[in-house]
C-alpha cells in the first residue's frame, strides 16, 4: 500500500515537473515571439526612415537646378 503512495506521489510530483516544462517552453516560444516581433518593427521603422530620407533628398535634387 505504500508503495503504491509513493509510486503515486512520485507521478504528481512528475506531473508538476512536466506541467512547469510546458509552461517553460511556452515562454520560450513568446518570448522568442515578442523578440522577432520587436525585430521586425525595428526593421519596419528603419526602412520608413531610410525611405522618408531618400524621398525627402530625391524632392531636394529634383528642386535643385
Amino acid at each position: 500500500m505504500r508503495v503504491v503512495q509513493q509510486l503515486q506521489i512520485m507521478d504528481h510530483k512528475q506531473d508538476l515537473v512536466d506541467q512547469e516544462q510546458s509552461i517553460g517552453k511556452h515562454q520560450l516560444k513568446h518570448l522568442v515571439l515578442q523578440q522577432y516581433l520587436e525585430k521586425d518593427i525595428f526593421v519596419t521603422r528603419q526602412v520608413e526612415v531610410l525611405q522618408s530620407y531618400y524621398l525627402h533628398h530625391h524632392h531636394l535634387a529634383i528642386l535643385l537646378p
